[in-house]
């Protein structure tokens, strides 16, 4: 089970035993059938010790089948793939509305639930050229806000206010697979300014609006409806960029209680310890047993 805090839907990924003739006659699993998967925990630490990881609702849209040995494979996405919410490519201009009500009205046409936590933008007059999907995932990242697909909901929240969240656990040293612990840090792609320019609908005028400065700058022209919000799409595109310049891996036995967009902390490496915001993390369970791989920023 692979939890994601950005840009991608959550994914499954299942192979069984499919020995039983059933599987491939009246078990035969169809195309756009729905996955509800748990991960159970039984006497995890101690007797009646029992977890669970809810993983949400999935969309079966791969089966494989191979034979001696007999396996069954079925791979499932968080977002409707049975739909055309990444498929149907939309003409339309949105006028007078704001980010969150465009939301609304997309996951209203799947059917979706829908959870907003972030500000709110007002969005004058835009135009979407695309599916559903890629063109509200995209008016997101315009703003900072990071779209997600999880249990038949459109889940929007932002992510700079998130990384400045509380740490829901620490992970020592002694909690991390020996030899899994990587660290990464780099300035190549990150930017220290920037500038936004576009014209101004009213007047038509070239307006600039700068943010930061140094040597690393990022230019960025396309439309806005004032200098405020020119300036929160610059720091958008900046942030965007920044996040993930400093990134860690690891792997831990079976973690219950950490989910994609928490916050963690990491003690027992020295100059590395400190905050992280996770980006994903893949659950695996086997025969060997139970872990859990982060990517964090």
């Amino acid at each position: 089970y692979t939890d994601v805090a950005a840009d991608n839907s959550d994914s499954i990924d299942i192979t069984i035993n499919a020995q039983d003739s059933k599987w491939i006659n009246a078990w035969m699993p169809e195309k756009g059938a729905s996955l509800i998967p748990d991960i159970l925990g039984k006497d995890w630490e101690k007797d009646g010790d029992s977890r669970k990881i809810r993983c949400g609702s999935f969309v079966l849209d791969n089966v494989e089948y191979a034979d001696a040995p007999t396996t069954m494979q079925m791979g499932g996405v968080s977002k409707p793939s049975d739909s055309d919410f990444s498929e149907l490519e939309r003409e339309t201009v949105w006028k007078n509305t704001s980010i969150k009500r465009i939301g609304k009205t997309i996951a209203a046409r799947y059917g979706l639930g829908f959870s907003y936590d972030a500000e709110d933008y007002d969005i004058t007059c835009d135009e979407q050229d695309g599916t559903d999907s890629s063109y509200y995932n995209q008016l997101c990242k315009y703003y900072g806000l990071v779209l997600k697909v999880f249990a038949s909901k459109l889940w929007v929240y932002d992510r700079e206010a998130y990384k400045e969240k509380k740490e829901v656990k620490t992970f020592r040293r002694s909690d991390i697979e020996p030899g899994s612990f990587q660290y990464s840090t780099t300035i190549s792609g990150t930017f220290t300014g920037g500038h936004f320019s576009y014209s101004d609908p009213d007047t038509d005028k070239d307006i600039e609006c700068s943010v930061g400065g140094g040597k690393r700058t990022k230019n960025v022209s396309r439309r806005a409806t004032s200098v405020q919000d020119a300036a929160v799409q610059l720091c958008a595109e900046l942030n965007n960029a920044n996040h993930g310049n400093t990134s860690i891996r690891f792997t831990t036995d079976g973690e219950w209680a950490v989910s994609a967009s928490d916050c963690i902390k990491i003690s027992g490496y020295g100059k590395l310890d400190g905050k992280y915001f996770v980006d994903k993390i893949t659950h695996q369970v086997s025969k060997s047993g139970f872990v859990s791989k982060f990517e964090c920023s």
